[in-house]
């Protein structure tokens, strides 16, 4: 570690520079992302860069982002903090990879109460064979077809 003073960040905008503690347009963030003005709404419309405000005006909804919020996504892209929203997902992810994993184990069971019902069922049917006379007319023939042997 260093002994150096460390300087508030600054962003080069339209109007000079502005530091860390202060709000920019979308115009100035779009610059510094490298990203398209469009891009730039969209992302605010999802609420990625915390702490953005929509203020109306008579030519239309204007933004102030916060310099800080600018700087905050730029560290998390370049591998530093990790947005809040990337650390949900990643949570989420590995919960639903918990959930797969105990349906899986749910599914083998299944598959193994269904081959032993299988086995049972094939069971049944050949005792059930054995039991029936084998010259029996009435289980080959349909009841409409059977000769009535009381007349």
């Amino acid at each position: 570690m260093s002994d150096e003073i460390v300087q508030p960040l600054e962003l080069t905008t339209k109007a000079g520079t502005a530091e860390v503690g202060s709000t920019i347009g979308v115009s100035e963030v779009a610059a510094r992302l490298g990203k398209s003005e469009k891009t730039v709404r969209r992302m605010l419309a999802k609420n990625e860069l915390e702490g953005a405000t929509k203020t109306p005006s008579t030519t239309g909804d204007t933004w102030q982002i916060p310099v800080a919020a600018v700087e905050s996504y730029l560290a998390g892209q370049q591998g530093g903090l990790v947005p809040s929203r990337v650390q949900a997902s990643v949570s989420r992810v590995q919960e639903l990879e918990r959930e797969v994993v105990e349906l899986r184990h749910q599914v083998e069971i299944r598959d193994m109460q269904l081959q032993e019902r299988e086995r049972y069922l094939q069971t049944l049917e050949a005792l059930t064979s054995r039991m029936l006379p084998a010259g029996d007319e009435t289980t080959k023939k349909r009841w409409w077809a059977r000769k009535n042997k009381t007349a």
